[in-house]
């Protein structure tokens, strides 16, 4: 049976209580009682360690010494995404969690349907990151991927970091190669359900991404995200 790993913030060796959601994620749902064991994780500083139960009400562990997270994203991967409707962001950040990203960003776009003021963008952020922890800690990443502030297509193109970046735009005449997916950093940029406008496109062109297809099928927005990180995963092994 594998060991409970539960994320913390700010984890510090010794005796530790630790939040509601914690005591109802160990306590409620898992059963754990006094004596038994769990692993800490601490996304944000990249670092672990192993635990011990040592009251049930409140939750009190008593933490060991911290190391190095064990399993953290091999290299660094952007993924820009349009703003899609519904529940769809929730399900892309959970996959780029667990294939590997390390910054997501959600932008509008010219043809995105969703439009949030600053109070629902700042929800939708919070909501994001909770996600991605929740999705670092059922893969087994001691690391969870920034989630940074919503903007503009324009304003994230060039504010991408370097490394080999992609447009993905189903009309573009060249399809990406596996081999150009084990570069060492990558950035990939996506439209929404309805797509990129050719002004967007030229953009990012102009910002140095490669404007490439993923071949004769045209994937929904939600499952591109899975398809090329997937990919990119499989090439850098």
């Amino acid at each position: 049976m594998s060991v409970l790993r539960v994320p913390v913030r700010r984890l510090a060796e010794g005796r530790v209580t630790l939040d509601e959601d914690a005591t109802r994620y160990v306590v409620l749902v898992h059963r754990l009682q006094i004596g038994d064991t769990l692993l800490l994780f601490d996304g944000a500083a990249h670092n672990e360690a192993d635990a011990k139960v040592i009251s049930t009400s409140p939750l009190q562990v008593e933490v060991g010494r911290l190391r190095p997270a064990s399993k953290m994203a091999r290299r660094n991967i952007t993924w820009i995404h349009a703003l899609p409707k519904g529940d769809k962001a929730d399900a892309i950040v959970q996959d780029a969690t667990e294939l590997g990203a390390t910054t997501i960003r959600f932008v509008h776009s010219a043809r995105s349907v969703v439009r949030l003021d600053e109070e629902r963008a700042a929800s939708r952020v919070a909501r994001w990151e909770r996600i991605a922890t929740e999705a670092a800690r059922q893969c087994g990443r001691g690391d969870v991927p920034h989630i940074l502030p919503i903007t503009s297509w324009e304003d994230a193109c060039k504010s991408a970091s370097s490394g080999a970046k992609f447009c993905l735009y189903e009309e573009a005449p060249t399809r990406v190669l596996a081999s150009a997916l084990s570069a060492a950093s990558l950035v990939f940029a996506v439209g929404s359900e309805g797509g990129l406008e050719p002004s967007e496109v030229e953009l990012a062109r102009a910002q140095g991404f490669s404007i490439v297809n993923l071949g004769e099928l045209i994937l929904r927005t939600e499952t591109v995200c899975a398809a090329v990180l997937g990919a990119a995963l499989l090439a850098s092994s």
